[in-house]
């Protein structure tokens, strides 16, 4: 087994990059690339990370078309056609191979990265054990929808049939919100157990207030900061010329 020929020309010109060239160029080259395999007797799979990125490469297998036609098949249909077939398959492979009776390409060998990029976990598992590790009992927190809570610990409530952990935080008159691990970004810390602060109620109207309300002033400094910078492009202040003597002599002094 072993690595096949790139699919783009070599040269010194940035043109020969798969990074360099459209999607277009890059679809007609490697459609030309698999011809050329299929013609040679090899059985010819482009592999794809997903079904939506194997989709997105449908149209470089039907440039491709060859006797049998292009078609989308899992991986065990694909090797079953036989010489010089064209198919396309879901295999998470980096890059691609080749053996005397089948070529294998990937998305990677196309198009120098993956057509879909798999989604990226927005919060690792140990950045959100740290965050709530780092509360305590009884301090304040603020959500962003709801304001200022105290937090009270974890509790295990069954949803759906299945327990979960939650962030049990309490509100004024005895609102008590359980907000899963998972959701905890959605949380910032105000302060320790003795600060002195008016908790908001569920539902109520003052914390959409005072959100709205700060908004409105952030609006209003953003407006002050705007026309002060307009005012500094529209003014010019007169150029200073330094005293050729007093420089010289205060350069002589570090001598």
């Amino acid at each position: 087994m072993k690595r096949p020929a790139s699919i783009f020309p070599r040269g010194p010109d940035a043109t020969s990059r798969p990074s360099a060239i459209s999607r277009d160029q890059r679809f007609q080259a490697a459609a030309d690339h698999i011809k050329a395999l299929a013609a040679q007797g090899k059985s010819v799979v482009v592999a794809a990370w997903s079904e939506g990125s194997r989709e997105a490469a449908w149209p470089c297998a039907r440039r491709a078309r060859a006797a049998p036609a292009a078609a989308r098949h899992r991986l065990p249909g694909a090797l079953a056609l036989g010489k010089s077939a064209i198919s396309l398959a879901v295999l998470g492979i980096e890059h691609g191979f080749e053996t005397e009776s089948l070529a294998v390409i990937g998305e990677q060998d196309i198009l120098g990265d993956r057509l879909v990029r798999r989604r990226k976990k927005h919060k690792r598992t140990e950045n959100l054990l740290g965050e709530i590790a780092a509360l305590s009992a009884g301090d304040l927190v603020v959500h962003v929808d709801h304001g200022i809570g105290r937090f009270v610990g974890l509790e295990s409530i069954t949803a759906a049939g299945a327990p979960h952990d939650c962030l049990e935080i309490h509100y004024a008159g005895g609102d008590k919100l359980y907000l899963p691990v998972e959701n905890i970004e959605l949380l910032t810390r105000y302060g320790s157990e003795d600060t002195e602060v008016a908790l908001d109620r569920l539902g109520g109207a003052g914390w959409q207030g005072r959100k709205a309300r700060m908004k409105n002033r952030i609006r209003e400094m953003a407006k002050g900061l705007i026309a002060i910078a307009a005012q500094r492009m529209l003014k010019q202040a007169p150029s200073l010329s330094r005293p050729k003597v007093s420089t010289t002599n205060f350069a002589r002094a570090f001598l």
